[in-house]
């Protein structure tokens, strides 16, 4: 069972739950996590989204708050693939992850359609 908390910002919190749930049923659904998606300012760290987790599934995800909607939604896919990833137990790899995240973003486009 998953459970999962956005904190919000500028974005839908509607679209983000979208995202999550998709992702969450599409390719984690035998796994047992506690997700926070964070919307957050990130200019001073560089980044668009981090990933962090713990020892006992629960997940931090933070995405910048100011990127627009497409974007965002790749950056969010982009860290849930991390979460994956942490899941299988593989080490995150942000080759990996920036190499699936278009297609994940299509597919995800594809499903909302």
């Amino acid at each position: 069972m998953h459970s999962f908390e956005i904190i919000p910002s500028n974005h839908s919190t509607i679209a983000t739950e979208s995202v999550v749930e998709w992702f969450l049923c599409r390719y984690l659904h035998d796994h047992v996590l506690d997700l926070v998606v964070e919307h957050t300012d990130l200019n001073e760290d560089g980044v668009m989204g981090w990933c962090m987790s713990n020892d006992n599934g629960e997940f931090h995800i933070q995405v910048h708050n100011d990127l627009k909607t497409d974007e965002y939604i790749m950056t969010l896919i982009h860290e849930l693939y991390h979460v994956m990833q942490h899941l299988e137990g593989r080490e995150p790899d942000e080759i990996d992850a920036q190499n699936n995240e278009i297609r994940l973003f299509k597919e995800y486009l594809t499903y909302i359609r």
